[in-house]
């Protein structure tokens, strides 16, 4: 299977467009590409340049975070897949004769029996004033959906309802401050109570579906929008002090993988999330996208993962009780006193084959400027490393670099700003395999001293049934509309009902049990 195959068509053809081949692969993982003044930008070190891509990004995601928030899943409409006939969903912001920023869920359809209930998932964001897209790509294998018959028979545009609803009910519960797990297991309890309720699946189906669902959703999340997703929360809902740690794969010739980390002052994955060792695998024969999705250069992709660091689980956080009713839940309320006290962390990378290796910290104090390190071979002790004080670039470095031992494959890190965010979020975007130039260790221009909170974003606008969406490589999508149009007779599926007709034509589908 092709890498552009399982997404929508329209985005796939601006992907080949822009240069992207549609190799094979069989590896999941979250996949990025960005427009070639950013990739630039990482490449001198210019931090100010950064700051401002990642401004416009989030201002063009912010309005679909906002209406999620309100929403959870009524923020989405389903649209059809031009090439395929797949029915999968979107939520826009800006009007639909012209958005400026695109969230979906799509479910790629199986071509051979034999396929059946081995549907990769899709999820993922672009920003059209940025060019920046972020997809994370979830196979069977690695996700354990061994679906049985009867899941199978739900079809791809049911699933992708099944993955729509969860997730957006997981980023409402993020955004109002649940920790991970709870957020998750709220979002599961609240979708599958609906989802059952109508008839979508039934109860011994979703019992199926549960043993997946959570992982599937946090690593969508995670994998795709999860620095964004932060920067709204510290923006519109609460500040904390967090940092991120964006480490992107550039490297053709090598696989890596994150195996080890070290929380010190007061830091602990956000969420309250445990460490998972993490692959990075060589970025060329990854990209995946919904159909019609203007992706750059194909020497703009990369794979990568984000790792968000909170302050003592932050200053609040509130834990979700299931009351075993739809959408009723206890809140609690908590505080923590290490909010005032700083931050620091430390991650560990080796190659693939353990031949080499490097590692990357990062220092947020409460009182004095933030302080950045990397250190390359094989980090075997990831603590006593982040207390190395000899590995730390020197006081005042918003950019450092390195050569890993044997391979000779660059490494370089910048942070956009060493104190003075109003948000409080401060991140380190660490490149491998990317060679800086002349520029990068030179002192450019600085970011400002205070960097003030994102402009309150517009409401966003839910498109309605028959309306076209313009897709960013210019052609459009029709609206077949949102949960409640979707609504068909006896219940049986959210899919329209030209497409149930469709299934039910086929002798390998049989009703009884389905739903």
């Amino acid at each position: 299977m092709g890498i552009l195959d399982g997404v929508p068509d329209l985005i796939r053809e601006a992907a080949l467009k822009g240069g992207v081949l549609n190799v094979g692969t069989n590896t999941p993982g979250s996949f990025g590409a960005v427009p070639p003044d950013l990739r630039q930008a990482y490449i001198d070190g210019n931090y100010s340049k950064i700051q401002e891509y990642n401004n416009k990004t989030s201002n063009d995601l912010n309005p679909i975070y906002g209406n999620i928030q309100n929403h959870a899943e009524k923020a989405f409409v389903q649209v059809i897949n031009p090439s395929n006939n797949t029915p999968y969903w979107l939520s826009i912001a800006g009007p639909a004769n012209k958005p400026y920023g695109y969230m979906w869920t799509y479910v790629a359809p199986t071509t051979t029996s034999s396929e059946a209930g081995s549907s990769s998932n899709n999820a993922g964001g672009t920003s059209a004033h940025n060019q920046w897209l972020s997809s994370a790509l979830s196979l069977p294998t690695q996700t354990h959906w061994l679906w049985d018959n009867s899941l199978a028979q739900l079809g791809v545009g049911a699933i992708a309802t099944i993955v729509m609803t969860t997730v957006s009910k997981y980023i409402k519960n993020r955004i109002t401050g649940a920790l991970v797990g709870d957020a998750a297991d709220a979002a599961i309890a609240d979708a599958g109570a609906e989802l059952v309720a109508e008839a979508v699946v039934a109860p011994a189906v979703w019992i199926t579906v549960t043993g997946f669902i959570g992982g599937l959703v946090v690593g969508a999340v995670v994998g795709a929008i999860v620095f964004f997703l932060i920067m709204y929360i510290i923006n519109f809902v609460y500040k904390a002090y967090k940092v991120a740690f964006n480490i992107y794969n550039w490297d053709l010739d090598h696989d890596y993988i994150i195996n080890s980390q070290y929380t010190g002052d007061n830091a602990v994955l956000d969420g309250d999330q445990a460490f998972e060792a993490t692959s990075l695998p060589t970025p060329s024969n990854y990209i995946t996208m919904p159909d019609g999705l203007k992706v750059p250069t194909a020497d703009t992709i990369y794979q990568y993962a984000s790792f968000i660091y909170d302050n003592g689980m932050d200053a609040w956080y509130l834990s979700l009780v299931y009351t075993g009713k739809i959408n009723a839940y206890v809140s609690v309320l908590s505080i923590d006193s290490k909010f005032f006290q700083g931050l620091g962390a430390a991650l560990t990378i080796v190659q693939a084959d353990s031949t080499t290796g490097f590692g990357m910290k990062y220092d947020c104090p409460r009182f004095d400027d933030n302080r950045l390190g990397l250190k390359g071979g094989i980090i075997a002790d990831a603590e006593q490393f982040y207390k190395d004080g000899d590995s730390w670039a020197a006081s005042g470095s918003y950019s450092t670099q390195i050569t890993l031992p044997i391979t000779g494959v660059p490494i370089s890190c910048t942070t956009t700003a060493l104190s003075g965010r109003d948000d409080q979020f401060y991140q380190l975007d660490v490149h491998i395999g990317l060679k800086p130039s002349g520029n990068f260790d030179k002192p450019g221009s600085k970011p400002p001293g205070k960097t003030p909170l994102l402009p309150i974003p517009e409401d966003a606008i839910v498109p309605k049934k028959g309306q076209l969406i313009l897709m960013p490589g210019g052609k459009k999508v029709e609206v077949v509309g949102n949960l409640t149009d979707l609504h068909y007779e006896n219940k049986r599926t959210f899919e329209p009902k030209y497409q149930r007709e469709r299934h039910n034509r086929s002798a390998s589908r049989p009703d009884e049990g389905t739903h």
